[in-house]
C-alpha cells in the first residue's frame, strides 16, 4: 500500500512524494489543557480542567523523487486546509502549516523534507458531514463517539420557534430559515447575525432527543460527529 497524506484537496502521491508508513504521526486523541494548582499549606497539588482541549502536532517526513516537482511542493504546503492521512483515512483534520518546509538534497537525486502540520483538536469523522433531514418531532440522533459535537443546524418555518434539544431549549424568531454553527458559535441568516436565546446545540454521547415547538417544516442537520 502506498501511503500518502492529502491536504488541500491535493494528494502526496500526485507529486511523486514518498511517505513511509512509520514516518506519518501516530493516531492521536486531543488532550485537555489542564492546569496544576498547589494550594498554600497543601501537600502535592490539584488539577484544575480548563474545559478547553490543546491543539494537535503532527509531523510527516516525506521524500520527494521527482526533483521538478520542488516548487510546486512549496507552493501547496503553506497556509491551512484540511488533512487527511492515509493511516487514518476515516477521519480529517483543520490544520495548519507554521513554518515553510525545508528541502534536503536525498541519495535518491530528489529532496527530503519534514512538514509540521499545527491541527484543530478536533478529528471530524467523514461519515459526520452528511445531511440528516429531521421533519418529524421526537427525532432521535446517535453519537456513537465518546467526544461531544457541535453541529450545523438550519431549521426551517416561521415565527417564534422553541428548538427542545435532550433537556436544553433554545428559542428563535424564523423568517423562511435561519442557521446555527455551534462550533463557531454563530447564528444567522444569509450571513446577518440573528439573536436567540439559549445554548447552541450539542450532541452528547449517546442519544440526543431532538424536537421543537413552533412552526417549524423541518431542520437540516450536518452532526459532525468526532472521534
Amino acid at each position: 500500500m502506498d501511503h500518502y497524506f492529502i491536504f488541500n484537496d491535493i494528494n502526496s502521491l500526485d507529486f511523486d512524494i514518498v511517505v513511509d508508513e512509520n514516518d506519518l504521526p501516530p493516531l492521536q486523541i486531543a488532550q485537555d489543557e489542564v492546569e496544576l494548582v498547589s494550594p498554600p499549606g497543601m501537600d502535592g497539588f490539584l488539577t484544575l480542567n480548563k474545559q478547553r482541549r490543546e491543539p494537535i502536532d503532527k509531523q510527516i517526513y516525506a521524500v520527494l523523487i521527482n526533483k521538478e516537482y520542488k516548487e510546486n511542493v512549496r507552493k501547496w504546503l503553506k497556509s491551512s486546509g484540511k488533512l487527511i492521512l492515509s493511516n487514518e483515512s476515516d477521519v480529517f483534520f483543520e490544520a495548519k502549516i507554521l513554518t515553510p518546509v525545508q528541502f534536503i538534497p536525498h541519495w535518491s537525486g530528489g529532496f527530503e523534507f519534514t512538514i509540521d502540520f499545527k491541527c484543530q483538536p478536533q478529528a471530524y469523522l467523514f461519515e459526520g458531514q452528511d445531511m440528516i433531514e429531521i421533519d418529524t418531532k421526537n427525532t432521535i440522533l446517535c453519537n456513537l463517539t465518546d467526544v461531544p459535537s457541535k453541529p450545523h443546524l438550519k431549521i426551517y418555518g416561521d415565527g417564534d420557534v422553541e428548538l427542545l434539544l435532550n433537556d436544553t431549549i433554545s428559542r428563535y424568531t424564523l423568517d423562511d430559515y435561519i442557521e446555527i454553527d455551534s462550533h463557531l458559535m454563530l447564528c444567522y441568516k444569509d450571513e446577518t447575525p440573528k439573536e436567540f436565546s439559549g445554548k447552541f446545540p450539542t450532541f452528547f454521547s449517546g442519544e440526543n432527543h431532538i424536537s421543537w415547538d413552533g412552526n417549524v417544516e423541518k431542520i437540516e442537520v450536518i452532526p459532525r460527529w468526532q472521534r
